[in-house]
């Protein structure tokens, strides 16, 4: 089964990805800051990585850049930039 990172500090969203890509046969590993996730694909190998461009602490650009410095993998980023509140 493919391996899925899901990287983003909203856990409520965080489960719905989830949810959807389990559905598709993904076996899913989840972080909540840019940190975690480094950790996790430093120790598991993973197929993609969905990546939320605005987290506390490391944001999704900086998290994008030391992923690709260990190895190549399709990446997914997310944002909310352009949401109004």
């Amino acid at each position: 089964m493919p391996t899925l990172l899901i990287a983003d500090d909203d856990a409520r969203l965080r489960r719905l990805i989830r949810t959807y890509a389990e559905l598709e046969n993904y076996t899913c590993e989840e972080a909540g800051d840019g940190r975690s996730a480094l950790r996790i694909f430093q120790a598991a190998p993973c197929d993609l990585v969905i990546l939320d461009v605005m987290m506390p602490g490391m944001d999704g650009f900086e998290t994008l850049e030391k992923l690709r410095a260990i190895r190549d993998v399709p990446v997914i980023m997310l944002t909310a930039r352009t949401e109004e509140y």
